[in-house]
This record gives C-alpha cells, sequence and structure tokens, in this order.
C-alpha cells in the first residue's frame, strides 16, 4: 500500500468492502498481515507515529506534567530512570528538549523499535530517540534518548537512561554507605572493593565508613559531573571539606561503585581511595594479629624482607607490646608521603606508626613515582616505632631488637682489635675515615685508653628517626653512649661518646680519625721512610718543606714517641683540626691537621723545649731549608752565580742565577755550577735553558735558632752530637749557623743586603780578585753576605 493513503481509510474499505476475486476464496486484503503492518510506525506519511511520540514527549516535559511524562516513556526507562520518587526533579541534569522538534530521520533497528533523529528549527539541534511498541503500556513510546557532547574535540553519544541509572545508584549508595550497615554497604560495591572491605575487622570497617560519611552532605548526588563509557565510569561531586570521586563498574547489568575517593582542599597527604585504605588497614589488622601470637611464618609474609630477617627474626617479640587487632580508635590517621602509607594508631600510653610499603618498592622492582598512579594490589610492613606518651621517647622495632647486639658486638672487636668486624659494624664515613684507611699492623697503636669495656649493660635508648642512641653502663662504672645510624636497612655505629680524663664528652670517632695520621707518621718517621711521611702530610708541608728534602731528618728522634701520646684536647670544624698529645707531667705537643680530600693531614707539629719556648716543626724545616742555600757551599752544595749587569747603574741588589742539574733528583740542595751549563754541541746553554724552579724558600727571615735535640728525655736547641767536633769558636758550625745578615722589605720581597760591617767582609779574597782583574763577567759567589738575594716572602 503507498504510505499517502491514511489507515483509517484502508480499514474502512476493508471492513466494508469485500473484495474477492471470483472463483477464489482468498481475499484480496490479508487482514492477519494488514494487522500486523499497522504496528509499525514505517508504512505511516511523514513519520507520523514517530513524530507523535516525539511531540508527547517534549509538550510533557515543556508542561511540567510528570504523570504524561510517565505515560510516554517506557516501562525500563522508568525501572531505570525513574525508579525514585523525587527522579523526575533529577531530569534536569539531562538537558532534555521542551521544545517543538520536527522528525527528520528514522530507522528500524528490529521488530517495532526504531531509531528516529528529531531536530530543534530554531538551534537545528539535533536529538535521537529510542522509540518502540512497549509490551506492558501496549503503545508506541520513548525507550531512550541519546544525548550528544562535544567536549574537547571529542564527541560521545550517552544514554539518557543509563546516565539517571547512574546518578541514581550514587544516591543510593550514599544513603546506604552512611547507614554504615555491613551487609547493605557490601552489597552495592563492586566485587574488588568488597573483598578488601569484607575481610576487615568490624572496627576498622567502621572506622573507614565513618570517615567517608563525614564528608557527605545533603543533596550533594545532585551536583555531579560523570565521566562515562559502556563499563565504567567517573563521578565527580562536591563534599564538605573539598570534593568526592567515585569510580563505578558495570557489572551484572547493574552500576556498582568500585572505589571512593575523598579530597580535601587543605590536606596534601590525604591518604588515598577506600579501596588503598582498606588494603593497607588490612595488613596492619593481620601484622597486629601475628606478631601477637608471634607466628613467625605469617610475620616473613607480612613484612619487608630487611625488616624481618635483622629485627623481628632475632628480637624478643614480647619485649616490646603493640595494639591488638580490633582496636581501632576514633583518632587514627592514615598519611601518604612520596607513596608510601603510615598508619597512626595511638592508645592511653603510646602511639604505635607502622610504615607500610608494597614488595614491588621494597624489592626495588618498580619506580616510586610511577606506582603512585595506581592503587597498590599488596602492602607489608617496612617499620614499627611506638612513641611512649610519658617519656616522650620512641623506640624502633628495628633498633629495639638489633642496636643492643650489633653495639655490643661493636664494643666488643674495639677490645679486641678485631679490624673486619669493625669495619662491618661501623658506619661508611666512621669506616672511612678510621678502619678503612689504617694498616692492620698499626691498629693497636691508637689512643684507645679510657674507652670503657668490659661488660656492659643497657640503661636507656632513644631513636630519632634513622639515628639510635643506647647508653651503657661498665662493670667499672663507667658511661658511655652508642650512636647508631640506619645505612640501608642496617644499623651501624656512627660514634661513641664517653668521659675522658678531664670529665669532657670525649668522640671516638674523632680521636680515631685525628690519631690514625699521627700513627701513620710516626712509623713512617721512625722507618725513615720519607713516601709515607709525604703521604700523611698536608699538600702545603710536602711543597715547603719535603719536597726539598731526600730523606727524613735524624735530629728529631723523639718525635716518633711524642705522636703516640695520649690526646688531651681536641678542637676541630669542618677543615682544620688541633690536638694536644700529652704524658703526664711532660709539655704538651700540639698538632695542626687538614681535611683534604676527606681525609685528615698533618700540616704541623709543635714542641715545647724544657726553656718553656715553642719550636714548630715545619717551620723549622723550611728554615733549614732557606739557610742551607745562603751559607758558603762547602759541604756539598753547588755554588750560586750572579751576572754583573755592566750597562745599567748599579742598583745594590744582586739577583742569583740558579742552575738546573737534569743528573740529580729535585730536593737534594744541589744547583749546578755554571761551567757545567751547556746546550746542544757543548755550548753554554741560554740563561732561559738553565733556569729552574729552584727550592722553595717561602719562609720569613731566617734565624739562628738551631735544630732541637733530645738530652735525657729532655728537648733543647743547639749543635747536635755528631756535629760537636766541627764547631767553631762560638760553639756553632759553619754550616749550621751563618754570620749575622741584614735584611730589607722590598714590596714583599725579602733582600738581604750582606753582612755588617767588618775588616774581614770589607776584603775580598785572593780568588775573587783574580777573576775580577780577569774581566770575566760571571763568577762564582764565595761569601754570600756580599751579594744579596732576592728570596720572596710567603
Amino acid at each position: 500500500m503507498p504510505r499517502s493513503l491514511p489507515i483509517r481509510l484502508v480499514l474502512l474499505l476493508a471492513s466494508c468492502v469485500g473484495l474477492a476475486t471470483s472463483g477464489c476464496s482468498t481475499a484480496l486484503l490479508n487482514m492477519a498481515k494488514l494487522k500486523e503492518a499497522s504496528f509499525k510506525p514505517a508504512i505511516m506519511d511523514g513519520y507520523g507515529t514517530e513524530q507523535r511520540v516525539v511531540s508527547l514527549f517534549t509538550d510533557a516535559l515543556a508542561e511540567d506534567n510528570e504523570p504524561a511524562f510517565r505515560r510516554i516513556v517506557s516501562t525500563r526507562f522508568e525501572q531505570k530512570a525513574m525508579r525514585d520518587k523525587d527522579s523526575y526533579k533529577d531530569l534536569e541534569i539531562l538537558k532534555l528538549p521542551k521544545t517543538k522538534l520536527e522528525v527528520v530521520e528514522s530507522k528500524e533497528l528490529e521488530d517495532n523499535k526504531f531509531e528516529a533523529v528529531a531536530k530543534e528549527e530554531k538551534t537545528g539541534t539535533k536529538y535521537q530517540f529510542i522509540i518502540l511498541r512497549d509490551p506492558e503500556k501496549k503503545r508506541w513510546v520513548v525507550d531512550d534518548i541519546m544525548l550528544r557532547q562535544q567536549k574537547k574535540g571529542t564527541r560521545a553519544t550517552k544514554s539518557s537512561a543509563d546516565v539517571m541509572d547512574l546518578l541514581l545508584t550514587i544516591r543510593e549508595f550514599l544513603t546506604t554507605w552512611q547507614g554504615a550497615d555491613r551487609g547493605a554497604v557490601l552489597g552495592v560495591v563492586s566485587t574488588e572493593l568488597r573483598e578488601s572491605l569484607e575481610t576487615l575487622p568490624e572496627p576498622w570497617m567502621q572506622q573507614v565508613i565513618a570517615r567517608v560519611s563525614a564528608e557527605c552532605e545533603n543533596d550533594m548526588a545532585r551536583r555531579p559531573e560523570a565521566q562515562m563509557n559502556e563499563s565504567d565510569a567517573v563521578v565527580k561531586m562536591p563534599s564538605k571539606n573539598g570534593f568526592m570521586v567515585m569510580q563505578v563498574a558495570r557489572e551484572n547489568e547493574k552500576w556498582l561503585i568500585s572505589d571512593i575517593e575523598v579530597r580535601k582542599r587543605k590536606s596534601d597527604d590525604h591518604p588515598g581511595s577506600v579501596l588503598r585504605q582498606a588494603r593497607a588497614l588490612n595488613a596492619v589488622t593481620e601484622f597486629l594479629s601475628a606478631y601477637s601470637a608471634e607466628d613467625h611464618n605469617r610475620l616473613a609474609k607480612l613484612t619487608e624482607d630487611k625488616f624481618y630477617q635483622n629485627s623481628l627474626r632475632v628480637g624478643d617479640l614480647s619485649m616490646i607490646p603493640l595494639p591488638a587487632p580490633n582496636h581501632a580508635p576514633d583518632d587514627f590517621e592514615i598519611q601518604s608521603f612520596a607513596g608510601q602509607l603510615t598508619v597512626m594508631i595511638p592508645d592511653k600510653s603510646s602511639v604505635a606508626r607502622l610504615d607500610l610499603t608494597t614488595p614491588e618498592l621494597a624489592e626495588g622492582k618498580v619506580d616510586r613515582k610511577a606506582s603512585s598512579q595506581l592503587v597498590e594490589t599488596q602492602f607489608v610492613i617496612g617499620d614499627v616505632t611506638v612513641y611512649d606518651r610519658q617519656t616522650q621517647q620512641q623506640r624502633n622495632l628495628k633498633s629495639a631488637f638489633t642496636s643492643p647486639a650489633r653495639a655490643m658486638l661493636f664494643l666488643s672487636a674495639l677490645e679486641t682489635m678485631d679490624l673486619p668486624m669493625l669495619r662491618q659494624t661501623s658506619t661508611k664515613d666512621f669506616a672511612e675515615g678510621s678502619w678503612d684507611r689504617i694498616d692492620p699492623m698499626l691498629v693497636s697503636l691508637l689512643p684507645l685508653k679510657g674507652v670503657p669495656s668490659g661488660e656492659m649493660t643497657l640503661q636507656d635508648s632513644n631513636v630519632q628517626g634513622e639515628v639510635t642512641e643506647l647508653q651503657f653502663l661498665s662493670s667499672t662504672g663507667q658511661l658511655c653512649s652508642v650512636i647508631m645510624r640506619d645505612e640501608n636497612g642496617n644499623l651501624r655505629v656512627d660514634d661513641v661518646e664517653y668521659p675522658d680524663a678531664s670529665a669532657t664528652v670525649a668522640s671516638l670517632r674523632t680521636r680515631l680519625m685525628l690519631s690514625v695520621p699521627l700513627v701513620e707518621m710516626s712509623t713512617a718517621w721512625r722507618e725513615k721512610n720519607l713516601e709515607a711521611v709525604k703521604r700523611t702530610s698536608s699538600g702545603d708541608f710536602n711543597r715547603l718543606v719535603w719536597g726539598n728534602l731526600v730523606e727524613v731528618p735524624d735530629q728529631f728522634e723523639m718525635l716518633p714517641e711524642l705522636l703516640l701520646l695520649a690526646p688531651q684536647t681536641m678542637q676541630m670544624n669542618d677543615s682544620r683540626a688541633i690536638i694536644e698529645l700529652a704524658a703526664a707531667g711532660q709539655p704538651a705537643t700540639k698538632v695542626v691537621l687538614v681535611r683534604e680530600n676527606r681525609s685528615w693531614l698533618v700540616d704541623e707539629i709543635s714542641m715545647q723545649p724544657a726553656d718553656g719556648s715553642l719550636f714548630e716543626l715545619r717551620k723549622t724545616l723550611r728554615q733549614e731549608i732557606a739557610k742551607q742555600c745562603l751559607i758558603d757551599p762547602s759541604g756539598g752544595i753547588q755554588q750560586a752565580n750572579y751576572t754583573i749587569s755592566t750597562g745599567a747603574a748599579p742598583s745594590g741588589v744582586k739577583h742569583a742565577t740558579l742552575i738546573s742539574n737534569d743528573s740529580k733528583p729535585r730536593g737534594n740542595f744541589t744547583m749546578a755550577p755554571s761551567g757545567k751549563s751547556s746546550g746542544p754541541n757543548g755550548k753554554p746553554a741560554s740563561p732561559a735553558a738553565t733556569h729552574s724552579r729552584g727550592i722553595d724558600m717561602t719562609e720569613d727571615a731566617v734565624p739562628g735558632n738551631q735544630a732541637p735535640q733530645m738530652n735525657n728525655g729532655i728537648l733543647q736547641f743547639g749543635p747536635s752530637a755528631k756535629d760537636q767536633t766541627s764547631q767553631g769558636s762560638e760553639g756553632v758550625p759553619p754550616r749550621v749557623r751563618p754570620r749575622t745578615i741584614a735584611t730589607e722589605d722590598h714590596d714583599g720581597i725579602m733582600v738581604f743586603r750582606g753582612a755588617e760591617a767588618s775588616t774581614s767582609a770589607q776584603q775580598s779574597t785572593p780568588d775573587s780578585e783574580k777573576a775580577h782583574k780577569s774581566g770575566s763577567k760571571r763568577m762564582p759567589i764565595l761569601d754570600p753576605s756580599q751579594s744579596p738575594i732576592e728570596i720572596p716572602t710567603e
């Protein structure tokens, strides 16, 4: 039949006129077929049924007529989107059309179900309707309206029935959640969340429910922001102190809550979602249950491996009680920092803090930043700390169970000088400055007198973060504090503090770091090992003294013994330290050390002779080196030369030209004479080629003091015993004591002007007169006092 023929005309003709061919019992119009076709809007002109249904739908909304609206929608739509008595008001959220629409397109989806597109005349906005023949209402109705939305360049189509079903599910869930009925709550959550909530002890589950309910406010579900697809959705709603985010999943054609997270405006350490909190609290309660039962098999599975192996496995668990698994106080806290959870459980006398991590993070298999974007599937206990409310002190299980034993092990190794054990039980910094540096053969020389030893009794302990301080009492009544630090999960000794002879607190670590270079220098000096002495000396000491010597001086026989005396006082900062060494009734020896490249090195040694004066080793040796460059060159010291200037007026200052000698090593006090200096083909070398760096003589003016000597245990100044036979009229050997020399300071340059006027000084030697008569412009200096030499000052 053509779609231009009205349906009523068809029915009228069919009832009034019986059309049949002659001799045939079959009617031209099959009434059964016509009756079936009459239910399909496709046979109508201009989409008559679709247009009628859409018009009734928009008119009911425009007139705010709820009964009319319920008649024009399907039974399924009413059950999903209008199952609540107040749900009609919530339709405003969907922004359904209330103006006149014209159906411009229609297609059949299945039997008795069509998809019609209607357009608004003024704006041209299109809406997609699903129209079907409702078997219960027995009429054509709207089954759904698809809402087209475009956001950030992405177009999405949402079912208004599903959106309303989701919003009603959220509202019903909040009502059920605030009711706090365990069975009802578990019935409206997804399988994943249900598994975590139902294993929680009832007190802890009620606490989790109460924390979320406290943020709920009236009508919060009427202002949601939803993002959804076919299988899940995320809904954001305002709460009392921030906002609430819900994740919803579709299971068995129903929307179920899969997770909830409350975000507060004034908090950055929010514990995360309910699913995360439930899994963390499950780990906490299971750990507390296993701890109280001392079930090590369960503890090994519920804790980080280092925590269990280094503390719980070897500790007496009954020594430190923890809260019961069912103890869920109202003021418990869950905090999150850098992806790690901390649970604080207070009671009347203490507060238990449990640090949680994941097995993957504990083993370093995943990055902490990357893991913070996901909800952890499993938690393990990484550490436990107990704060005492009365004493304001804290005890860490890791420290409490292992620190006394490790401290006793260190003290025992210190008493027996077990170097491998000392290295193993000390922190990295402590070991690098002492045990790792010193030669094992020299350990017995370290000054350890006064360090408490013998049987120790633990008196007190205090934990501050990674540092644990234990106080021990020795059998002789001495107190000492062992300070331990956590390094990669292991507690190691960082220092031992104890009262010294002067009743001040001494640091074992400081004493050893400053004593090691003294012990090494003492041994090297005794063995005349110059290279070893250099290794224990500062850069300035090496540059100014040892770099100019070929052997260790032999006139300081008592120096090794002085360096091994017991330390009396110590003063230090980050780069410099002063230590005083002394025996009973003896003057103190002061040693200055400097820190270079993380090592302490000797920079100066000061000693006091019997007359009470001060003798400084480095300064004295530098002065001796300077004197050897100025005295008569006999005794193996080569002659220095000077050049007489013929073109300029005499200035009164002569410049010494130091000649290098490649055949002798630097530091042997030798300067090659000018006659032996030659260049290629045997010709004399040019001055630029023969000038060497020379000897570093940056000391002040050369004094006449002599090197100190030990006589019957008393430090004295004077000539050495081996020089007694060559002393002059004044008892001083010519090589050691030069004649008095006058000096002047010109712009920081110390200029030697020669000796005081005397008859002998004014007379020239025959050799010198002969050299002048021969007209030679270069001549050896036989009397340094007559030829001043410029020596730069420091």
